[in-house]
């Protein structure tokens, strides 16, 4: 660390100066770098020095480098054991591939926006254009970084990452009609079967069921427990199932594996991933427009269309909102038709002149 001539004679003066800490280590990084004259080499040496003493002084933390802070962000989320910490690594690894050579105070929003709007016409993995639900999820992993940061005083930095938000239109409305229902299982291998009927009669998502234990189903109470850590939400859950569902538990419990404790298997392994079969069977039964989520679309829409309570449907699929519960519930063209026959019958109550309109029926 200091002033020197790298080469002797050559008049060519370097600095080498503390910058930033390393958040995982705490050790000091250094900088070197080529100035010039040694008049030049020392007062640019001096200035550093005193912006680092400074900063030490009024603790206002040190400057670190954004991969520095990438790395140090992943590591706080596999000490709390986050469940989310795969797709965590995929976006901070965008993150880090765009930023990873700026210092933390060097990152402005407007950059954050220019990446945001790269990353608008830019293929996936997956061959697919990133959706704006996509590239808010990426935003908030950037924006929760610089937040954790700053409150461990990692860094002294505001956050680039505010305002960066893109507007989403990704709710769903299509829930599976009991033909299409019956033809899909009808289509389906007998191991995508059971997980298609686990989701249809309990709302559970699919990685609820893909990664369920034995150790988490009750027949004698005809339910499952589910902890904060098998749910999206991180609450608990119980979740009750039917006659159906049980049958169908008990005829796998009935040849479970030896060696694991998962519930669903397939040639006696776990189950990791059903999308290419469930596609596969899509396809076979003529289904269109559907996902594997809209089954819970579906078992929340026909809970309330079976008379349920809606507080009582917000606890068994968990969740936490009415705006949440609203958008998982579907109103088709039976509920908007019993809805004009209750208006007729309210309208005729009594001895009154209201005609109804040709083709429905008032019932007095």
């Amino acid at each position: 660390m200091g002033c020197y001539e790298k080469y002797k004679g050559s008049g060519i003066y370097y600095v080498k100066y503390p910058y930033a800490r390393d958040p995982l280590t705490d050790a000091i990084k250094y900088k070197t770098e080529k100035v010039g004259p040694k008049k030049i080499a020392q007062r640019l040496f001096n200035k550093k020095m005193s912006e680092w003493a400074e900063k030490k002084f009024y603790g206002l933390g040190y400057d670190i480098a954004f991969s520095d802070l990438v790395h140090w962000y992943l590591n706080q989320k596999e000490k709390a054991g986050k469940k989310s910490i795969k797709k965590d690594k995929e976006h901070c690894a965008l993150l880090e591939n765009a930023f990873g050579s700026y210092m933390v105070s060097e990152l402005k929003p407007h950059f954050i926006k220019e990446f945001r709007d790269i990353l608008r016409v830019t293929r996936s993995k997956r061959e697919k254009y990133y959706s704006n639900a996509t590239i808010n999820k990426i935003m908030q992993v950037g924006r929760h970084m610089f937040n954790l940061g700053i409150d461990n005083e990692i860094i002294n930095s505001s956050n680039p990452f505010k305002g960066v938000f893109l507007q989403e239109n990704n709710a769903r409305d299509r829930i599976l009609s009991s033909d299409e229902y019956n033809k899909l299982i009808s289509v389906a291998p007998q191991h995508l079967s059971a997980i298609i009927e686990v989701a249809y009669n309990t709302g559970m998502r699919s990685g609820e069921i893909l990664n369920l234990t034995w150790d988490k189903v009750n027949f004698k109470e005809d339910l499952i427990s589910l902890e904060s850590q098998d749910t999206k939400t991180e609450y608990p859950r119980l979740v009750f199932f039917n006659q159906r569902i049980r049958n169908i538990l008990e005829d796998l419990h009935k040849v479970r594996a030896i060696h694991h404790n998962f519930v669903f298997t397939y040639k006696g392994n776990p189950i990791k991933s059903i999308n290419t079969a469930f596609r596969t069977a899509l396809r076979k039964a003529k289904i269109v427009d559907f996902h594997f989520h809209d089954l819970r679309h579906t078992y929340n829409t026909n809970l309330r269309k079976a008379g349920v309570e809606r507080s009582v449907i917000m606890k068994l699929t968990g969740h936490r909102t009415m705006a949440m519960f609203l958008r998982y519930d579907t109103v088709d063209k039976d509920d908007a038709k019993a809805a004009m026959e209750k208006l007729e019958r309210f309208m005729c109550a009594g001895n009154c002149s209201y005609s109804a309109p040709k083709g429905i029926e008032v019932k007095k």
